[in-house]
């Protein structure tokens, strides 16, 4: 089968979350005898540039008098080449989509993993219970986003404009059943969705052999920023009664604007069994997941791993990551 493979993220330009998920989905297609070009909007030109067969940049999008996701569109819809090539396009992340699909001759399948072109504002829509999404709703919720009276209309109606040509997607796939739930509140056809969850590195799972007397290790890893919830989760841990943390350690790992804040307030602890280090992706596997008794995440926004970390919800979480053993190999 032949693919097309539309990114707004792809190393070695970037080796964030959704950059490494594309690299690794390309990955397991070639290594299924699949042929894939991929096209990443990560180019610092005006034009298509092609470093090698089976990759190429788009031009970014970034044009800074217009918000990127429109750039991006314009990119792909300026730059993509014929699609009749391809059986199926695979467009990862949907900020672009809308001009995917305009450019497509071919079947797309667009993965989802943030809420472009689905609703205004998804933690507060999340918070009042997913109500049913129309133009009125995303006006309430831009308000409440704190945009000014112009954008709170202008928003809703260029995301309706775009979520027209989105819900033309073939098939869509999304992580959690609640990205699924929110979509099809907000007008995607459901029976188009389906919940494939995160692709685990078989690296992860190489059992430890560690000495009964060594602490356990529960790790979180992140960007040090208020949505990823990285503060949440140290002072939750450091307020977890001592009869429950007993014999655990948690690791951090990540940098960002928050470092010093949490930095100080560990200093001020007299006893806190945190730590903080970095760890370059590469080496994740072998030096962070591997012998890790649990791991939790605490992102504050409707992301694929997100609990929507709340202080109380994270504290549950993380009673629950320390009474149970996730994993008898570890």
């Amino acid at each position: 089968m032949n693919v097309g493979f539309i990114t707004a993220e792809y190393p070695p330009k970037n080796i964030g979350g959704a950059g490494i998920s594309s690299k690794l989905l390309v990955e397991g297609l070639r290594a299924h005898g699949h042929s894939v070009d991929v096209y990443a909007l990560t180019g610092d030109g005006s034009t298509l540039d092609s470093h090698n067969e089976g990759y190429q940049e788009l031009p970014s999008g970034e044009y800074g008098l217009i918000p990127d996701v429109i750039g991006q569109n314009l990119s792909v819809f300026r730059h993509l080449p014929d699609t009749e090539q391809y059986d199926v396009i695979h467009v990862y992340s949907p900020g672009h989509l809308p001009a995917s699909i305009l450019r497509s001759e071919t079947p797309v399948v667009a993965t989802f993993v943030n809420f472009s072109w689905v609703c205004i504002n998804p933690e507060r829509y999340h918070c009042e219970g997913l109500p049913g999404y129309n133009l009125f709703v995303g006006m309430q919720l831009a308000r409440k986003n704190q945009y000014s009276r112009l954008q709170s209309i202008v928003a809703p109606l260029v995301e309706r404009a775009g979520k027209s040509l989105t819900r033309r997607a073939n098939r869509i796939t999304v992580q959690t059943e609640g990205m699924r739930s929110i979509l099809s509140q907000c007008g995607y056809e459901r029976s188009k969705i389906d919940v494939v969850s995160n692709i685990l590195d078989s690296r992860f799972e190489i059992p430890v052999t560690r000495p009964n007397d060594t602490p356990k290790r529960l790790v979180t890893v992140g960007r040090f920023e208020e949505e990823k919830g990285i503060f949440d989760i140290v002072r939750a841990f450091t307020e977890l009664p001592e009869r429950v943390k007993a014999g655990w350690i948690l690791e951090v790992y990540g940098d960002g604007s928050q470092r010093e804040e949490i930095t100080d307030f560990l200093d001020k602890q007299k006893e806190h069994r945190v730590s903080l280090d970095y760890c370059h992706y590469v080496d994740m596997p072998e030096d962070v997941y591997r012998g890790a008794s649990a791991v939790v995440h605490g992102a504050k926004w409707p992301e694929p791993f997100s609990g929507f970390g709340s202080k109380q919800s994270l504290r549950e979480h993380l009673l629950c990551a320390l009474k149970i053993r996730v994993r008898d190999a570890y």
